[in-house]
């Protein structure tokens, strides 16, 4: 995939860097491996790493999020 290329979530993989396409600030996130969690009212299965958040602390996302892809890296 090439930098800056608008996309959603789905399509990104693990190690993925990207930013959300409505954020004014552009905070880089990383993709990480997480498991499935089904919930009530959602079911998450991508999971992102925003900065300064430790790794057992990731954040779902939702597959449709648009997002503006920056690199892959090889973690």
């Amino acid at each position: 995939m090439e930098r800056n290329t608008r996309t959603i979530a789905e399509k990104l993989q693990i190690g993925d860097r990207f930013y959300k396409a409505n954020d004014k600030q552009k905070t880089v996130c990383q993709m990480v491996e997480g498991g499935e969690k089904k919930t009530e009212y959602r079911n998450s299965k991508l999971w992102y790493l925003p900065p300064n958040t430790p790794p057992q602390y990731p954040k779902a996302i939702d597959k449709n999020t648009e997002v503006i892809f920056l690199r892959h890296t090889n973690n």
